[in-house]
């Protein structure tokens, strides 16, 4: 059996070709508007930029509507940032967009010793051993770039990160290390910046 199916009074409505978006930048930490900040893109395989005025102010103008675009901010003493802008779902006659965008400035730091558990009362400072600084969030659509730190343990097993971005928290992690002769395995900590 064939099942015909009709749309009648159906009328498709063009989306607009070009759309600018907007907005300001601001300090996470402080809630200022960040000036200054320079926005990078891609269109037609050239990367274009723009940069925020002093009231942390842009705008980036012929865009394609229906496309995605990453955009990276950069500024001095700021961790750049990732954002994914999503131009695919527009409403009729929608020829700009807000999107406010937020960076970090990079003034946290974190430290502590790594030890190895080796029998129940058997615990030794770790030396040498991998720790990242994970910033990795899938969940949201703007990333930091770089999104992991690493650094290694001294000789007492003691660690330390400087400038890193001031978010709430950090997941920090060891990769797996072989002291000879015990396997230890990866261990991870989301630890408070704040």
């Amino acid at each position: 059996d064939t099942v015909t199916v009709t749309i009648q009074d159906t009328i498709l409505i063009p989306l607009p070709e070009e759309v600018s978006i907007h907005g300001i930048i601001t300090d996470a930490i402080s809630n200022e508007r960040v000036g200054g900040v320079t926005v990078y893109w891609v269109h037609d395989d050239e990367v274009l930029s723009v940069q925020s005025d002093e009231l942390g102010y842009y705008i980036i103008e012929n865009l394609l509507a229906g496309s995605q675009y990453e955009l990276t901010l950069e500024k001095n003493a700021f961790a750049t940032m990732n954002s994914l802008i999503d131009l695919t779902s527009l409403n009729i006659d929608e020829t700009n967009r807000t999107y406010n965008m937020t960076l970090y400035p990079l003034t946290s730091s974190v430290h502590g010793t790594v030890y190895k558990q080796i029998e129940t009362d058997n615990i030794e400072l770790a030396a040498n051993v991998s720790v990242i600084a994970d910033f990795t969030d899938p969940s949201s659509f703007e990333s930091f770039s770089p999104n992991h730190y690493i650094t290694t343990t001294n000789s007492y097993g003691e660690y330390t990160f400087s400038n890193l971005p001031s978010t709430a928290s950090v997941n920090l992690k060891t990769l797996p290390f072989y002291s000879n002769p015990y396997n230890f395995s990866v261990q991870t900590k989301t630890v408070s910046l704040s």
